[in-house]
Order: C-alpha cells, then structure tokens, then sequence
C-alpha cells in the first residue's frame, strides 16, 4: 500500500497509488475502511459524497458549517461540492476546500473513498493528543469531543497529470486567505510521508493547520496595477512630474484613475518623494514642488489633511520659516518646496504662481493587489 497522511482539523487522509510515493505504515492513519462504521462512496470520476450533514459546526474561514462534501478529486468542501480539478493554484474564490491531494483521481477501477463522523472514546482520545501536541501553546487543554475522517485508499490518477495539478492545503474561498503546504505542485509531493513540518510538531507525514479563524493564513503577494509600480507599505504610488497649477486638477487627475492624492505626512514619505524630485530637477533642471495633501481651505487657520484626519500640530509638521506668515485666506493649500530646502510652505490652491512658488508635481495613490495567481 502505498500512503500519505495529511489530517487537517477534519482528519483528511489519502492512500494514494502510485511508484513514486514511499509507503508509510498504516499505524499512520485513524482507523477507516471495513470493521468501522464508514460511508463507502461509490466509484466515480470527478464525483462527490453529496452532502453530509455535521452533529457539531464546523468552523472555516470565519464562517461555520452543518454539513461538508468528500470529493472523488482529493478534497473535503464547504457550501457545496467540488467536483472537477484544477490546474489554479490556491488562493481562488468560492471554492472552500481541505485539500488532502487536490488532483484528478478516478475510482473507477482502483481505489475506494471512505468517511464518517464519528465521537469513538479511542479515536477522540487519540486527536486530543495530537492535536495537543501541534498546538501547545493554543490547545495545551484541549479535548476533542467531534471528528470526521476521510480517506481515499489506494485511489488512482486519471490520465497523465502534471505535478502544477497537485495540490495539497487548505483555501478560504474569498480569493485571498489561503494555507498551502510547501511542497505542492511540485515533485516533492511524492516525498510527503516523510516531510516532517518545522512550523508544528508531530510525526512525519502530518500536516497540521487552523481553519477556525477568519483571516488565518497566507495571503498572496501585493502588487501595483498597471503603470504604479513605486511602494510605501500598501500603497502603490505614481508621480505626476508634468505641472499642475491646480490642487483641485491634481485631485482630480487621480480620482480618474480611480487613485487618491497620496497624502506626505511623514518623515519617510518626504525622504521618498524629496529623492525622486531631486534626481528628477538635476536631469532637467526644472524645478518641481509637490502637493503634500493638506489644506485649510474650510477654515483659514485649521488645517485638514485630504483624507479628513485633523492636522496634529505638535507631530511632524517641517514649515518653512515664513510659510505661517505667508499664510492668509487666499493661500491655503501646502506643498514640499524646493526653493526652501525641501520644507513645508503654502501657496493658493489654484494659481497662479507667486514669489518662492513654482509649478507643482503630485503624487496619485492606489492600494496594492493581491498577485494574481499561478494558472
């Protein structure tokens, strides 16, 4: 027989047919098949159980479920089955799955899918300690007082499948959260009895994950849309170096992009944006300020920054000596200047230009997006 084993909060196992995956003991596996009480699913292609209904909800991803579906293609799934496979690598929307080997498995002429819930005094005492001993700290007291196991036994592959079609984790459904076991889609699957994980402990061939909290998880890796490609934290930001002698076009050139005006109320957002202008001046010679976000167009005196926030008068705040003198009520929109050593002055939010004023530049943020996935 040939094995894995990858319980999973459900207890989700496969014994899986093929040469190159090392056989490991079945001592590995809660007890399945005859002489228990399991569901003999029968056999199929890109089948499911149907709908299983749960004495205890099952929580996932920040929702909770009466009922589940065991998959002919390797998969245990919530809110509906999941029949077909898939070459998409997790995250993906809708699908809410346990993943014990997501592949495309036929029982048609080998193999049997086994599952059932189950309160056993034997098998409970047994997911106690395991999975007191994967999470310590979280579930040092913990008791197990529910299961469910499925297992596919000795189930074939259909066809030649590619190693990109094999996964193996968990995915929330919501396109973003997401927990993948490092070895999937990718040859070392075939190694799975005897990977031991560094992250939890426990016996090889285990995998051991939560699913019971809403953002639990990876996330994929953030990315600017097209044409914003600099970052600070989440933003992605463009520069506009081409003038505006508008605060309100400049607003209005990034609301078309469906951006904002990216507000600089920081220390490292000035060092960012001063290093940008200055390689920019010294190429060209030209002389670019920048809008930095904050007015006091509403009430002369009390500045707001472009997001409502109030201005915090004793936090960061470089003015230029003279920028309070120069303030009155027709100067009312803040800008980086370049003729005052990269500090803080004020000029009219419309033009024209006046004394130790020149022709803006402005900066349109977006918030960065989750990469779109390996197909």
């Amino acid at each position: 027989m040939r094995q894995l084993t990858l319980p999973a909060c459900l207890l989700a196992s496969l014994a899986f047919t093929t040469a190159q995956i090392t056989p490991v003991s079945n001592a590995a596996f809660y007890p399945y098949g005859p002489g228990t009480a399991d569901i003999l699913d029968p056999a199929a292609d890109d089948g499911t159980s149907g709908e299983q209904s749960l004495s205890t909800q099952f929580p996932f991803f920040g929702n909770t479920y009466n009922s589940l579906y065991v998959n002919t293609n390797g998969a245990i799934s919530f809110g509906g089955a999941v029949t077909g496979a898939t070459t998409v690598a997790f995250p993906v929307t809708d699908n809410k799955v346990i993943a014990a080997f997501f592949t495309d498995i036929q029982t048609n002429h080998t193999g049997h899918i086994y599952h059932r819930e189950t309160v056993d005094a034997d098998v409970l005492a047994r997911a106690t300690i395991d999975i007191r001993t994967a999470f310590p700290a979280d579930n040092g007291g913990f008791v197990a007082t529910w299961t469910y196991i499925a297992t596919w036994h000795e189930v074939g592959m259909k066809g030649a499948t590619g190693d990109g079609l094999n996964l193996v984790g968990i995915n929330g459904g919501d396109g973003t959260h997401y927990t993948i076991h490092p070895y999937s889609r990718t040859t070392n699957l075939y190694n799975l009895p005897t990977w031991t994980d560094p992250a939890v402990s426990g016996p090889a061939g285990r995998w051991y994950r939560r699913t019971d909290q809403a953002l639990i998880g990876n996330t994929p890796a953030l990315v600017c849309p097209s044409s914003y490609s600099q970052r600070r934290g989440e933003k992605c930001l463009k520069m506009f170096k081409k003038p505006t002698k508008s605060y309100t076009g400049a607003k209005a050139t990034c609301a078309s992009e469906g951006a904002e005006l990216f507000i600089i109320r920081s220390h490292a957002d000035t060092e960012w944006v001063v290093g940008m202008l200055a390689d920019f001046n010294s190429r060209t010679g030209k002389k670019r300020d920048v809008w930095i976000g904050l007015t006091d167009e509403d009430t002369e005196g009390t500045f707001v920054w472009e997001d409502g926030t109030p201005f915090n008068v004793t936090g960061y705040a470089p003015w230029a000596e003279g920028a309070h003198e120069h303030n009155n009520e027709f100067r009312n929109c803040v800008f980086i200047n370049k003729r005052k050593n990269w500090l803080w002055y004020v000029q009219k939010c419309r033009g024209p230009w006046e004394l130790y004023a020149g022709p803006n530049s402005y900066i349109c943020a977006k918030n960065a997006v989750p990469a779109a996935p390996d197909c």
